[in-house]
């Protein structure tokens, strides 16, 4: 669940879901259990992002992009 707290999302699912959804502040949108979606915003943008503890940060797609989350909260 994205929970936008300042500024706008996009969020972009597949196409035969309807296209992108747009969230703005005090709004909230589910992702629906696997749908391939992607997050981008035009301006600086505060959310909350509630997830299980089971949730594959990147899903079962492996990339050279994507990080751990042990890597992404280790000290820099």
């Amino acid at each position: 669940m994205f929970l936008v707290l300042y500024g706008r999302l996009r969020i972009g699912r597949e196409a035969a879901d309807g296209g992108p959804v747009f969230v703005g502040p005090g709004e909230f949108f589910v992702v629906p259990r696997g749908l391939r979606h992607n997050t981008a915003a035009d301006e600086e943008t505060w959310i909350v992002l509630i997830e299980t503890v089971t949730t594959e940060h990147a899903g079962s797609e492996k990339t050279d992009r994507a990080r751990s989350l042990e890597e992404q909260l280790r000290p820099l």
